[in-house]
C-alpha cells in the first residue's frame, strides 16, 4: 500500500514540476504583419556613367515574437514587382531595364509600452537583399548583405489590431551591385536602400 502512495506522489510532484516547467518555458506571444508601399535607390555620380535610378512597389510580410512589451524578435520578406531601372547619362535617360527584388533576414523591434494608442518604434535589422534585371532575353541577378535601420508608427485599432503607419527604412549595403562602381556613401561605398511602408499588425497570444 505505502509502496502505491509513495508511487502516486511521485507522479504528481513530477507532473506538478512538468506544468511549471513548460509555463516557464512558454512561448511569447507573436505578431504578424503584411505591408506595402515603395523602395527606391539611386547614384548620380560622375563615374563610370552619370547615375542610376531603381524604383519598385513593394509587398512585406513578417512574424515577431515578443519578448516583452518592449522588445520582440523576428524574420521578415519583402518582394518588389513591376520595377524599373533607369540608367541617366548626360541629363538624359540612356537604358532603362525591368528590375525587381527581394530581401529577407532578422530583425530587432523596440517601442513603447502596451498602453498607448500611438506606439512609436524604431527597428534594427540584418539580412539579404536580392536585385533582378532583364532585358529582352536575358535575366541578370546579384545581391548583397544588408544593415538596416527604420522608424514607424503603431496605431491601435483595437487590442489586437494595430494600423502601421508609416515606416521608414534604410539599409546600407557590403557589396556593389553587377552595374554599380565604389563610390563614397554614409556607412558603405555603394548606395542605400530606401523603402516607404505601412499596412496592418495582429498580436496572437497576450496582448503585445
Amino acid at each position: 500500500m505505502s509502496s502505491k502512495i509513495n508511487i502516486i506522489l511521485v507522479i504528481l510532484v513530477f507532473s506538478f514540476s512538468g506544468t511549471s516547467l513548460l509555463a516557464q518555458l512558454r512561448l511569447p506571444s507573436m505578431d504578424i504583419q503584411v505591408k506595402s508601399g515603395v523602395t527606391s535607390m539611386n547614384d548620380m555620380k560622375d563615374d563610370y556613367y552619370k547615375g542610376y535610378n531603381y524604383f519598385s512597389p513593394v509587398i512585406h510580410g513578417e512574424i515577431n515574437f515578443n519578448i516583452s512589451q518592449y522588445f520582440a524578435a523576428g524574420a521578415f520578406m519583402s518582394k518588389g514587382f513591376s520595377g524599373n531601372t533607369e540608367f541617366v547619362s548626360d541629363n538624359a535617360v540612356s537604358g532603362s531595364f525591368s528590375s525587381s527584388h527581394q530581401a529577407y533576414g532578422i530583425k530587432l523591434r523596440i517601442s513603447t509600452g502596451r498602453q498607448p494608442r500611438f506606439r512609436p518604434f524604431a527597428e534594427f535589422s540584418y539580412g539579404q537583399f536580392e536585385m533582378y534585371m532583364e532585358k529582352d532575353y536575358y535575366r541578370i541577378a546579384t545581391s548583397s548583405t544588408f544593415f538596416g535601420g527604420s522608424v514607424g508608427l503603431m496605431i491601435r485599432l483595437n487590442g489586437r489590431l494595430y494600423l502601421v503607419l508609416p515606416q521608414f527604412s534604410v539599409r546600407s549595403r557590403s557589396n556593389q551591385f553587377f552595374f554599380e562602381v565604389p563610390g563614397d556613401f554614409l556607412l558603405s561605398q555603394y548606395p542605400p536602400l530606401f523603402e516607404i511602408t505601412g499596412g496592418l499588425s495582429y498580436n496572437f497570444g497576450k496582448k503585445k
